[in-house]
């Protein structure tokens, strides 16, 4: 008898082992279900996708550098605890694409920079020539009346949407798209060169053209009816 369970003894033993291995590894193939993706990982991809626009928008290059360290961070959480994180492909896209924006972008826009200035003309912006604390010309934009300059700026929201040959325009995303209440020296009139007109949009514009200091205030009443008026203007040579 004893001879005949020694016999048996070692079946049983090898029966049950799979079984302890079956619990701790769950089901082979499905080790994934019971991992979780990586939140940095996962928000990489997302800032990324978002970087991306900064093609279009430059303010959206701004979180680039968010996607290239949370794909990185990601990729070392995952390969410290592969047992425990997954997203290995979602860090890695999204650090690709944050690369894309910040090198890519970066280029992109230090190219168009560098080119968008048509000869006879000298660039002027918002913040550096026209704007000022008080609401009076600065002493840049009195030198620059009758100039031929150029200037970036977006379209701010008025009475009408389509269709425009004359508009306002502003240096601010922020002022033209989600309200915002410019001072006179953050507004300067558009007049579109003939035939042409234009549409409110978030697009950024460029224009050519010769710039006009206006000694009193000009009143807008037929392009928008919350603001007092304008002070600074421009006879628009090109546009774009």
């Amino acid at each position: 008898m004893n001879h005949l369970l020694n016999k048996q003894a070692p079946p049983i033993e090898l029966a049950s082992k799979p079984i302890i291995e079956t619990g701790r590894e769950h089901l082979p193939g499905d080790s994934d279900l019971y991992r979780l993706r990586s939140k940095a990982a996962t928000l990489s991809l997302l800032f990324g996708a978002f970087a991306m626009a900064g093609y279009i928008f430059t303010v959206f290059m701004a979180i680039a550098p968010l996607a290239i360290v949370l794909g990185w961070f990601g990729l070392r959480v995952i390969r410290r605890y592969p047992d425990e994180y997954t997203g290995k492909g979602f860090a890695i896209l999204g650090l690709c694409l944050g690369l894309v924006s910040l090198v890519g972008g970066s280029a992109f826009h230090t190219t168009i920079y560098l080119t968008e200035v048509r000869d006879g003309y000298q660039r002027v912006t918002f913040y550096e020539d026209l704007k000022n604390k008080v609401e009076q010309p600065t002493d840049r934009a009195k030198a620059l009346d009758g100039q031929k300059i150029f200037l970036k700026g977006y379209v701010r929201p008025g009475l009408r949407s389509n269709g425009l040959t004359e508009f306002l325009m502003v240096g601010d995303f922020g002022q033209c798209c989600f309200g915002g209440s410019p001072n006179l020296t953050e507004i300067v009139y558009i007049k579109m060169p003939p035939d042409q007109t234009t549409q409110y949009d978030y697009m950024l514009r460029r224009i050519h053209g010769t710039f006009r200091l206006n000694k009193r205030l000009q009143k807008g009443d037929l392009i928008a009816d919350d603001v007092p008026g304008y002070i600074y203007q421009i006879d628009a040579d090109f546009y774009n």
